[in-house]
């Protein structure tokens, strides 16, 4: 069980007061990788027209994270922390659906001339 008592209380962070805690935290999370790719071709239709296609892929092996970067929460649709950090809550700690943004595949054309 969780002791909230143990932790300052919200209200004593003002301005510049950054606690009385120590400076080393002992929570740890994986680190947020993700992989993108893009792929164009130009192609000359004449001398004066070009045509580019262009494909863009976003986090390409649809890797999740559920950590606070890159989280995206379903419920608000806002970014933010997949956690509940408010130790105030009956939910503190528990995981509110925010995920990482899933897989996003892209197609454009451009007309030069």
């Amino acid at each position: 069980m969780l002791n909230k008592d143990a932790f300052e209380p919200a209200s004593s962070f003002t301005n510049f007061y950054t606690g009385m805690g120590p400076r080393v935290q002992n929570f740890r999370q994986p680190g947020y990788s993700d992989f993108d790719i893009g792929l164009q071709k130009v192609i000359h239709l004449t001398e004066r027209f070009t045509f580019q296609l262009r494909g863009d892929a976003f986090n390409v092996f649809n890797a999740h994270h559920f950590n606070s970067v890159g989280a995206f929460i379903q419920s608000s649709g806002n970014g933010g922390s997949a956690f509940d950090t408010d130790i105030a809550s009956q939910e503190f700690g528990k995981w509110n659906g925010g995920v990482s943004s899933p897989r996003n595949i892209q197609v454009s054309g451009r007309v030069s001339f």
